[in-house]
């Protein structure tokens, strides 16, 4: 299991199952320094492989620059080869306009 869990950190809240991969959101993680407020519920999703009959973390997916209440990690879906995460209130910039909380996804390939 993983070792980044807090009691409010929502870990388990948002699963997804493909075979011998578990998806897991952590929307709740907080970024450094987690004491404060403004920082909390930035998000995290991990990845879980199962090896000889224990499910095992194998990798961890946070934004490249996260940020507090974005909570990514809200929403997750995968297929036979993608992972999509959702950013449940990413502030997002279009052509120079700033949307706060509009929301964004991301896609990864399975590891």
């Amino acid at each position: 299991m993983s070792t980044y869990r807090k009691s409010d950190y929502n870990f388990w809240l948002r699963v997804e199952i493909e075979d011998d991969l578990i998806m897991v959101g952590d929307f709740g993680k907080a970024v450094e320094p987690a004491s404060e407020e403004k920082n909390r519920f930035a998000g995290a999703a991990y990845a879980f492989h199962l090896k000889n009959g224990k499910w095992q973390e194998v990798q961890k997916y946070q934004e490249s620059n996260p940020k507090g209440w974005d909570k990514f990690g809200f929403s997750i879906a995968c297929n036979k080869n993608d992972i999509i995460i959702g950013c449940r209130l990413k502030d997002v910039e279009n052509n120079g306009n700033l949307t706060k909380y509009a929301g964004t996804i991301y896609f990864y390939e399975k590891p």
